[in-house]
């Protein structure tokens, strides 16, 4: 991903271009953006990576979009005045459609 943001980035006018990056995929509870590609050992992406990667690039107008469980993680981390973030849970929440772990009810039988 940084590979691609740097490569993108030669190809945009950073003082007039916006970044678009849309990224969707499961996420942790720890904020881990969860990429897999067997058999390559890949890692996670963290909220301090990928501002690190944004920043390297050099595009200073950017849109992200996260589509993940306990995406809002990454709000602090991505938040600025040029970069405005979507994500599609909170930090405390998984996504739409994905399953909220339950405790037991007190009033349950058994």
């Amino acid at each position: 991903l940084g590979a691609a943001l740097a490569g993108i980035a030669t190809r945009m006018d950073p003082a007039e271009d916006v970044l678009l990056l849309f990224m969707t995929s499961h996420g942790s509870e720890s904020h881990e953006f969860q990429v897999t590609l067997d058999p390559l050992p890949l890692a996670q992406i963290d909220p301090d990576w990928l501002a690190e990667a944004l920043d390297a690039s050099g595009l200073a107008h950017r849109v992200v979009a996260l589509s993940a469980c306990y995406s809002g993680g990454f709000l602090p981390a991505l938040a600025d005045p040029q970069t405005l973030v979507f994500t599609a849970a909170r930090a405390d929440r998984p996504s739409f459609g994905c399953p909220i772990p339950t405790s037991p009810s007190s009033d349950a039988p058994g």
